[in-house]
């Protein structure tokens, strides 16, 4: 058994459970590190040290956890998790970002959120095979009315 389960202030080792998380989120989801940034509420300089291996603390620890789990989650729906999503409202009026940063278990939101993510994907794969074979439109200024004086000299 790890050190974090023993003490709350101890940093945990890279080898530890929260690495694994970390590199788990980076590898299957869209999340830079400008959007764990966000999400854990700390400086960017803290993440890109964790994705080098420095230790992280249990309470980040443990909010990795959470993440990965949804992340998991995500990858077995065959859904992406980008930053986006981590900023959605969802049921309940607060975003994932929110929850994280609360402490909240994101377990259950992860079971109500991710069926509304796979659904929106499913909807936009389905435009875009309705849209196969159709020339793309250039717009230039005829599809904005009519040009400003001058703008044609």
């Amino acid at each position: 058994m790890s050190n974090a389960s023993t003490s709350s202030h101890e940093p945990v080792p890279w080898e530890d459970a929260a690495g694994e998380d970390l590199r788990y989120i980076t590898e299957h989801s869209r999340l830079r590190v400008l959007d764990l940034n966000y999400l854990m509420d700390v400086p960017r300089k803290t993440i890109r040290g964790w994705l080098e291996g420095e230790a992280i603390a249990p309470a980040d620890a443990e909010k990795l956890k959470d993440l990965s789990n949804v992340v998991r989650r995500c990858v077995a729906e065959d859904v992406e998790l980008d930053s986006q999503d981590i900023c959605r409202k969802l049921p309940g009026g607060l975003s994932i970002v929110q929850r994280v940063r609360n402490g909240d278990n994101i377990k259950d939101l992860a079971d109500s959120f991710i069926p509304i993510l796979a659904q929106g994907r499913q909807q936009w794969k389905h435009v875009e095979e309705m849209l196969v074979g159709t020339p793309k439109r250039v717009l230039g200024n005829e599809c904005f009315g009519s040009p400003h004086y001058r703008e044609d000299l």
